[in-house]
């Protein structure tokens, strides 16, 4: 297989994996990466199931359905084992065909760099994530507060049978409840959580090196035989950039394990990098991937609102939407700041259930919202839950957009990064 094989072969390569790890964020939704890959996860199978329903009676496709049920909904070491061997062959390729041109420093550096990815591969697959057991329910409620915005006290896991702590959320491939559940990584077969975060950025930043050094020193090594060419003398400014890159891409293709690990590091870099910037970010603003999905939800639903004109008349009913409160009567100030429900025993409810004292948490909700429904989420009184606004002497103002919403758990970069570091696990 020549070079340009190699490389179309790696390009589509780079664009499934840049599918699988994007395809499902929330940011991505509307985009060509959320398209596809909701085309490969439900389009695609649809249509393949109603065919083979037509020409086999399902047979082929009942026997690709388990397969794909248990590589989909239960752990398994596959997709660990595709990364080992995929980078080990990187590795290896790299160590036989390029590693004796390097300099000095670098074949001391080099393997050092190459160990990164296997130890905090092992660290990661090993920690644990923060699983939440009968034993340290306690402790693990006392961890964050319910914002009353994504999370409210009183739900109960129906597998784990217990109240599910602020930030928690079952995984129904490792069938725990995980206390702040960012999401299962198939790369790590493990949930990344409160207690192990950490690991698993150290494991994206080594990755991250390994490829973006992989990619660096291999077009070191293609440019040392350029250079060979040129004479020692010669000014390689001179040089016109074209017939540069003619000479650079013609010894390329007569290195050809060189310019494929540089091809490779270089694409499935950028993956890896994305990946990771992707995760500081979810640092900086205080969140984890899971809530990022339910404030996407929230920002749909601002969005989709804003298509019900607001009404000409004082007296008629508020069109559907997010509300912020621009007023809160004296008597309701008592309520935990968050989502209310249109029915204020609900809210009493919910402010019984929560223990504040417990929490040592440094920041407090201020604001407060109320949410009323669209017409097709209504039930048959007319009303879905928090399908009206609080009755009382409020002041309401529909939300256009997520910024004056609060995050109650963005205490800012330096200290959102601290608690990653030095979680309290649990």
């Amino acid at each position: 297989m020549g070079l340009r094989e190699a490389a179309i072969l790696i390009g589509i390569v780079s664009a499934s994996v840049c599918i699988a790890l994007f395809g499902h964020i929330p940011a991505l939704r509307h985009t060509p990466i959320g398209y596809i890959y909701r085309f490969f996860k439900r389009t695609l199978p649809h249509a393949i199931l109603s065919t083979d329903k037509r020409l086999t009676g399902g047979a082929i496709t009942g026997c690709l359905y388990d397969s794909g049920m248990f590589l989909a909904t239960e752990k398994h070491p596959v997709i660990v084992i595709f990364y080992v061997f995929l980078i080990t062959g990187g590795i290896g390729v790299f160590m036989l065909d390029s590693y004796a041109f390097l300099p000095a420093r670098h074949q001391l550096l080099a393997p050092l760099i190459c160990l990164l990815p296997y130890i905090t591969l092992y660290k990661a697959i090993y920690s644990d994530p923060g699983t939440i057991t009968p034993t340290n329910h306690s402790a693990a409620m006392t961890h964050y507060p319910f914002d009353h915005m994504l999370f409210f006290p009183g739900t109960t896991c129906r597998t784990c049978r217990f109240v599910k702590p602020a930030r928690s959320k079952h995984c129904s491939i490792c069938r725990r409840c995980i206390s702040k559940m960012d999401h299962h990584c198939v790369w790590i077969n493990n949930c990344v959580g409160r207690n192990n975060t950490l690991h698993f950025l150290a494991f994206l930043l080594a990755t991250s090196l390994l490829l973006i050094y992989g990619a660096w020193q291999s077009a070191w090594v293609i440019t040392q035989f350029v250079n060979s060419e040129i004479p020692p003398n010669y000014p390689k400014e001179l040089i016109p950039w074209t017939d540069y890159i003619t000479i650079w891409t013609s010894w390329m293709l007569d290195l050809p394990y060189t310019g494929s690990i540089f091809l490779l590091s270089l694409l499935t870099s950028l993956l890896a990098v994305g990946f990771t910037c992707y995760h500081l970010y979810l640092i900086y603003a205080g969140t984890t991937t899971n809530e990022s999905s339910k404030w996407s939800d929230w920002s749909d639903d601002i969005r989709a609102s804003l298509s019900y004109p607001s009404p000409t008349s004082p007296s008629a009913p508020p069109p559907p939407g997010i509300y912020i409160a621009t007023k809160v009567p004296p008597e309701y100030a008592h309520l935990p700041p968050g989502l209310l429900s249109g029915n204020m025993a609900e809210n009493e409810r919910s402010a019984r259930l929560e223990d504040k004292g417990s929490v040592n948490w440094p920041k407090r909700g201020e604001k407060y919202y109320a949410r009323v429904e669209f017409p097709e989420e209504t039930d048959e009184r007319g009303e879905g839950w928090g399908g009206v606004l609080p009755k009382g002497e409020w002041g309401w103002e529909r939300l256009e957009g997520l910024e004056p919403v609060e995050n109650l758990y963005d205490l800012g970069f330096g200290a959102n990064l601290k608690k990653v570091i030095w979680p309290d696990t649990v």
